[in-house]
């Protein structure tokens, strides 16, 4: 990875951390993190949850300084009114998810979001989809075969869950207040939402999306460090 990273002001950087048998920890160092945040890691019940937030914690510090030249253990973070978080300085936008065995981290210089969810068997989707889903997805629900509904429930839930965290308004932006496209195999899109664009990340075993403002970007992907050929249709990768 190089030692100074630029951002365009027209892409977004998307960096993919598989995390999952620790060994990525064994290669970073601790000391970027702040006191707080290593007491925060060691109230993590089980290991794997902390070696997630270790992970991911020590990588976004690392990735931050490269983008903006501060020391990793020198960047100062701020939380918005409704706990978004940003850098002190400035300058960027990130934000970050994780899920499983992966961590996903985007960059940019405008509002973004980005979620990913392990694709597991939910017994109560339909009581999900008719609580937060808007009135328009739920037709589109009704209408997904049934042996897709497992893909598609995740596929509407990080779409939207990427819009609400790049926005920072968190629990009082209802879900169903706008709408999304659902079916994992109809192309992402806001239904009521202009001046926004939506995108899937294809992660083998992950539903992942990614929302930024702004009606055109240049979607740039890494995974660990190493160059991603593709991250979906709509990722171009370096």
């Amino acid at each position: 990875m190089p030692q100074k990273l630029t951002l365009p002001p027209d892409d977004v950087h998307v960096w993919q951390v598989e995390h999952g048998d620790g060994l990525l920890l064994e290669g970073l160092s601790r000391e970027v993190l702040t006191p707080e945040e290593r007491s925060r890691a060691d109230r993590f019940r089980f290991a794997r949850d902390r070696d997630a937030f270790l992970t991911t914690r020590i990588v976004l510090r690392q990735l931050l300084a490269r983008y903006t030249g501060i020391a990793p253990q020198a960047l100062g973070f701020v939380q918005g009114e409704r706990g978004k978080p940003g850098l002190a300085t400035g300058g960027i936008e990130f934000n970050v998810s994780h899920s499983g065995s992966v961590s996903l981290l985007a960059f940019a210089h405008r509002s973004v979001g980005v979620d990913v969810e392990w694709i597991r068997p939910v017994a109560d989707m339909d009581a999900i989809v008719g609580r937060y889903f808007g009135p328009g997805e739920c037709r589109q629900w009704a209408e997904v075969a049934v042996e897709e509904r497992g893909r598609a429930f995740f596929s509407g839930w990080t779409r939207k869950e990427a819009y609400v965290k790049a926005v920072g308004e968190g629990l009082s932006l209802p879900l169903e207040s706008f709408e999304v496209t659902i079916d994992a195999n109809e192309a992402p899109r806001f239904l009521n939402v202009p001046g926004w664009s939506l995108y899937d990340l294809e992660i083998a075993g992950y539903a992942a999306a990614l929302a930024v403002s702004g009606t055109f970007c240049e979607i740039r992907a890494w995974r660990l460090g190493f160059p991603i050929t593709k991250l979906g249709d709509s990722v171009a990768g370096i």
